[in-house]
């Protein structure tokens, strides 16, 4: 069984994003992930919406975090999607030094897009504690166990490769 997760705004914005995350590569990712922000917006009382926001007046804050939460979910490199790249790693293996620049360019890029990626959550869960509040109290998988949800059955990609 996995271990036990605890949400703090971290980890509902992450819910947030993983909810708003197409293409699914199948249904019970998309329901899981609705499942889970729904329960965690049930367990802390909020709507992670344009209407949900607090403080009327924070609510162009709004378009920020929605317009933030796209480009964190646009940041890509140009190797996301590949599920197996010995083909394309042969071929730069093959082109000598001009194959062990693009290697070295890909890791480069790599590296910037982890850093902007993690700029992004962190200003997200800022604008998160702005327009919804802190959470003084993170509830745990087992506060948000129901008879409908339980985030220990997150469903796994290895599960769905037969039907990909």
């Amino acid at each position: 069984m996995p271990a036990a997760k605890i949400y703090d705004e971290r980890a509902v914005v992450l819910a947030y994003i993983d909810a708003q995350r197409p293409p699914y590569p199948h249904e019970n990712f998309r329901l899981f992930r609705r499942a889970r922000l729904d329960a965690l917006e049930n367990a802390y009382r909020i709507r992670i919406s344009m209407e949900g926001v607090l403080d009327p007046s924070a609510r162009s804050l709004w378009m920020l975090f929605s317009a933030a939460v796209d480009a964190y979910l646009g940041l890509r490199s140009p190797r996301d999607g590949f599920l197996e790249a010995s083909l394309i790693n042969g071929t730069l293996d093959g082109l000598g030094e001009s194959g062990l620049q693009i290697k070295e360019l890909e890791t480069k890029l790599h590296t910037h897009l982890n850093d902007c990626r993690d700029a992004n959550i962190e200003m997200l869960t800022r604008l998160f504690i702005i327009l919804w509040g802190p959470i003084e109290r993170p509830v745990s998988s087992a506060d948000l166990r129901t008879p409908t949800f339980d985030d220990s059955n997150e469903p796994r990609l290895s599960d769905y490769y037969d039907e990909m």
